[in-house]
């Protein structure tokens, strides 16, 4: 599983190099799996721009989204996923998918397309946010979060401090990052905190009984979002985002 999510990955990386040096769109990107080739994008007209969800404490994603999957290789396949917050299971899942085709869809080509493969290539941005006396205030998108965030944490701080609220913010949104991009969130944080499995999962039993925010919900309305000037302040061990 760990190696697959590291090609995962790896693929993920690849395709944003090859969009930045074709001059495609930022919200778009080229993915190779198999025989397939996709040009996968958000689809900004089917997406509610007014409803963000909390995945973790001061980083929430839209709660409603659609990610479009184009082929012209195959069977000039358009595919469009929608994605959603959903109150029962309290994460972002698969609401709808649409498959459209210019020739004859049978059953047995839907079986073969690739997409579980598309929605763990897809990593939806992040967004901060700030709950006040008359909503909730969203700062964003956020830069990378491998290179331009976590980079910036002295989580060796944050090890030796050990399972402090500040620690336990932290490993909530290590944690809820990698689990939303479909990758083994509980060995990302044995990676970025340096600590053994078992460290780890006392680390998780304590997250989801002191940090409320580590429970993914919707956050309150009216939303204003402010798409300039994220305000994260990740350059001090648990700063918060």
């Amino acid at each position: 599983m760990a190696r697959n999510h590291h090609r995962q990955t790896e693929i993920h990386a690849q395709a944003l190099q090859r969009m930045e040096g074709s001059g495609m769109k930022p919200n778009s990107y080229t993915f190779n799996v198999d025989k397939w080739k996709f040009i996968v994008s958000t689809n900004s007209d089917r997406m509610d721009r007014t409803s963000f969800v909390s995945i973790a404490p001061g980083i929430a994603v839209r709660a409603d989204y659609c990610i479009r999957a184009t082929e012209d290789r195959i069977g000039k396949y358009d595919i469009r996923l929608h994605m959603g917050y959903s109150e029962e299971e309290r994460r972002i899942v698969l609401r709808n998918c649409e498959i459209g085709t210019t020739r004859e869809l049978k059953i047995r080509d839907i079986a073969r397309l690739p997409i579980e493969q598309i929605i763990r290539s897809y990593h939806p941005p992040l967004w901060s946010y700030e709950i006040t006396d008359t909503g909730t205030d969203i700062f964003g998108p956020l830069p990378d979060w491998e290179h331009d965030v976590l980079s910036h944490v002295d989580f060796p701080a944050l090890r030796r401090q050990g399972p402090t609220p500040d620690t336990l913010k932290w490993a909530s949104r290590v944690y809820s990052v990698t689990q939303l991009n479909k990758g083994p969130a509980t060995k990302r944080l044995t990676e970025v905190f340096n600590i053994p499995l078992r460290t780890a999962s006392h680390w998780l039993t304590l997250m989801k009984e002191r940090v409320p925010e580590s429970v993914s919900a919707k956050l309150p309305s009216p939303i204003t979002v402010h798409e300039s000037e994220p305000r994260i302040a990740a350059g001090q061990a648990g700063a918060p985002v």
